[in-house]
């Protein structure tokens, strides 16, 4: 199976997510690229084939770095929310209404997760130091809570 076929198949498959081929080549002919891109490639990289004939032969084609989106950080904290908040939806399908790849939401799940750990809250803590803190401080409250339930009542018998 060549390259051409590949691309063939891959676009042939129904996945619910978009996979941007690219074809990478020591073929320079202008017969080779009209194939790729009748084949389903997104872009087409030869060092001897020039740019500017792209647009030529295949008006649709665009580079890679062109098609790149740029996303807000509210765009993204708002889709790992409703990633996380999906109920019965797919990671898949979420990714789709927002048209974006499910690995890049997760990719933003990851990062928005390590910048939560590495903020400080006033004390100068990292999160996971106040969670460590804070634990401590509800099992002394549980502790204080259950000696004052029986103060309560030893005085409670003695009123009696």
């Amino acid at each position: 199976m060549d390259g051409m076929e590949l691309c063939r198949q891959v676009r042939a498959l129904d996945r619910g997510s978009y996979t941007y081929l690219l074809f990478t080549t020591a073929h320079a002919s202008k017969r080779d690229f009209v194939d790729a891109v009748r084949a389903g490639a997104d872009d087409w990289s030869c060092p001897d084939f020039p740019d500017a004939e792209r647009s030529t032969y295949a008006p649709g084609v665009r580079t890679m770095g062109k098609q790149r989106r740029k996303y807000t950080d509210d765009f993204k904290r708002d889709a790992v929310r409703m990633m996380r908040n999906r109920g019965t939806r797919t990671v898949a399908e979420i990714a789709d209404d927002l048209g974006v790849a499910p690995t890049i939401l997760h990719r933003w799940a990851h990062v928005l997760d390590k910048d939560a750990v590495a903020k400080r809250n006033e004390e100068g803590e990292t999160l996971e130091q106040e969670v460590r803190r804070l634990r401590k401080e509800v099992e002394q409250l549980k502790v204080e809570k259950a000696i004052l339930k029986k103060a309560a009542a030893f005085f409670a018998k003695d009123s009696e």
